[in-house]
């Protein structure tokens, strides 16, 4: 099994599995941002930053 990648949001990850930044991170953990989600590999990390990025999405439609 490979390493679990994260989708990291504000420096953590949005799964929440550690509050610590990805230095301190345990070993076999990576991290992508936001707009690389779909390379994720933590399932939780992947449906909160679609949300997000659905969000996003309806709050600049909102606004206009």
């Amino acid at each position: 099994m490979g390493p679990t990648v994260h989708v990291l949001y504000h420096g953590l990850p949005l799964c929440g599995f550690s509050n610590l930044t990805p230095v301190n991170w345990e070993k076999g953990n990576l991290w992508v941002g936001v707009a690389d989600r779909d390379k994720a590999t933590c399932s939780t990390c992947s449906t909160l930053a679609e949300r997000k990025m659905e969000d996003k999405k309806e709050g600049a439609t909102n606004s206009n």
